[in-house]
Parts: C-alpha cells; structure tokens; sequence
C-alpha cells in the first residue's frame, strides 16, 4: 500500500468501525474510565488512544509487512490528536521538553500506586516438610 491508501483505508476502517461499536469518543471515555478502575491512576482518553498507538508500534516492530499495524496506527493518532486539547493546556506543555522527560513523565503517571506495609517481623520455621509463619513476640 502506499500513503494516500493507507490514508484511504484508514478512513474506511474509522468509518466502518463506527458503525460497528458506536461513537468513539464516548467508547474511549469508557475504557478510560474502566482503566482508570484497573490501574487506580486517572487515566483520560488521551492515555488509551496513546497506549493503542504504542501497541500497533510495537506490533509493527514485530511484523512491519502488515498494512493493518499502519492503518490503524493513523487512527490511534488521529484520537490521540482530537483529545490532546482536553488532555492538556498549554500550561502543562513545557516549550521545550527532551524525550527523557516525556518517558519520565510517562512512567510517573503509570507508576504502581504504593501501599502502605506493616512493620512487623514475622517468624518463619520450616521443620523440613511444613513452613510456620507468626508474628514475632511484641508485634
């Protein structure tokens, strides 16, 4: 395929996928929504159309052959643009940033929420066929 058809098909897929499962912006708010359950981080629709976009990368790293990885790559993209106005202001796009602090920020907001752990020791006896674990005197 060249260009102007994977730009051709594209919209063909966008259209057709419309129809399929609705509206789209209201689909991604949804996985927004339910990822955002999953995760315990806010995540927006800016966030989803960003991860499909890093998974049809990663599928086309593995199979760069496949019209299917750059077709709906546009797409994710095309997302990824429409809801990078709700997503950000202008105040939280620095001019200049390096792609260090874009991965850094990027791994900031998907970092794993720490849970608080107890202190308390624990004895652990194995007397060769079964393992005992108690709290420690005084815990």
């Amino acid at each position: 395929m060249n260009h102007k058809d994977i730009l051709m098909h594209s919209a063909v897929v966008v259209n057709d996928r419309g129809e399929q499962y609705g509206n789209p912006e209201f689909l991604f708010e949804v996985a927004a929504q339910m990822a955002t359950l999953i995760t315990g981080k806010q995540l927006t629709k800016y966030d989803i159309t960003s991860v499909l976009e890093a998974v049809k990368l990663a599928r086309r790293r593995v199979n760069p052959l496949l019209d299917d990885n750059y077709v709906d790559n546009v797409n994710y993209t095309a997302f990824s643009a429409q809801f990078s106005g709700e997503a950000f202001t202008a105040a939280d796009t620095p001019a200049q940033t390096t792609e260090e602090d874009d991965i850094a920020a990027m791994a900031k907001r998907f970092a794993p929420i720490k849970k608080e752990t107890s202190n308390a020791q624990y004895d652990v006896k194995f007397d060769g066929t079964n393992t005992t674990v108690k709290p420690s005197e005084g815990y």
